[in-house]
């Protein structure tokens, strides 16, 4: 039986404080690349946690982007073999975004 795999890159987006002051960044940990078989269940925010420089958790803040090889921003989907990149981005405690 023939297998065919979604793959996905895990890629991690910190926004950071823009302030002048040295602050400790978010941390998101948990992202890794993964390989998912087409049809299969995968969660993107399962082992995914954030922090702020504080050590509040603040998982559910994350925002997720999802792109595909053409660089569009799509719905992510197991159902169709494709490569997408997956991003996370987190705001600080500040409210203030860094790309």
């Amino acid at each position: 039986m023939k297998k065919v795999f979604v793959v996905l890159f895990l890629s991690l987006a910190l926004l950071a404080g823009c302030v002048e002051t040295p602050k400790e960044d978010p941390i998101i940990v948990g992202a890794e690349d993964e390989t998912v078989i087409v049809g299969e269940d995968f969660d993107l925010l399962e082992g995914i946690i954030a922090t702020d420089q504080d050590g509040n958790d603040i998982t559910d803040d994350i925002e997720i982007e999802v792109v595909n090889e053409l660089g569009e921003e799509v719905v992510f989907t197991t159902e169709i073999e494709e490569v997408f990149t997956i991003t996370y981005l987190i705001e600080d405690s500040n409210g203030e975004y860094c790309f």
